[in-house]
């Protein structure tokens, strides 16, 4: 079953207007004792910097799945009111490196796409904290990630660019090894022969 919601409020002489519009898909179905609500959220395109409030507070503890792609989101605050999702979808917003990620303990797919995430290493040490049972990971289009598109019209380069792409690869699965796909593609544990020296343009720099 699925609905759709529109909250609006309008300008009064102290406050400004607020139209806020939520596509709400709701789902069902039964469990061997009960029937499961799934709720599944989507907020996209409303150029909101920030988690909307009062969709945590409203839908936080039943939703499973939350879209918000194509906003400005710059902060990952509000989304400690979400504890059960299982997929986020953040694509195209302006999140990077200061965002600060809330314990996810059922989060297994997860899409940041399209973002200002330039720091590799610090990234996956966050998600492997914050989400222990990540099993998707998509994070193409970010400064953290090589460049699969432009590498495959520069044929000149590619072969330095797949020994890039498999050290980063090796990098991924070394802190969420129970990951299951990566930037759409399967991920595997075997070891690629460009990192048979140990060493990642993607590890963060060690003091000598």
């Amino acid at each position: 079953m699925s609905s759709h919601l529109c909250i609006s409020t309008y300008k009064s002489p102290r406050h400004d207007v607020l139209k806020l519009e939520v596509c709400i898909c709701i789902s069902t179905y039964k469990s061997p004792r009960h029937d499961v609500l799934k709720l599944e959220l989507c907020f996209v395109g409303r150029d909101c910097s920030m988690v909307p409030a009062v969709l945590g507070t409203t839908y936080g503890c039943q939703a499973r799945r939350l879209d918000l792609s194509f906003n400005k989101i710059n902060s990952l605050c509000g989304l400690e009111r979400f504890p059960y999702l299982e997929e986020l979808i953040l694509d195209n917003n302006c999140l990077g490196d200061d965002a600060l990620w809330p314990f996810m303990p059922y989060l297994t797919s997860l899409s940041i796409n399209k973002n200002y995430f330039s720091n590799t290493a610090q990234l996956l040490c966050q998600l492997q904290k914050a989400c222990p049972k990540l099993r998707y990971l998509s994070m193409l289009n970010n400064s953290a990630c090589p460049d699969i598109f432009n590498a495959a019209t520069e044929t000149s380069n590619y072969d330095q660019f797949e020994e890039t792409y498999q050290q980063y690869r090796l990098l991924v699965l070394q802190h969420l090894p129970k990951l299951r796909f990566l930037n759409g593609q399967p991920a595997s544990k075997k070891k690629p022969r460009s990192a048979k020296d140990g060493s990642s343009p993607f590890t963060e720099p060690t003091s000598k």
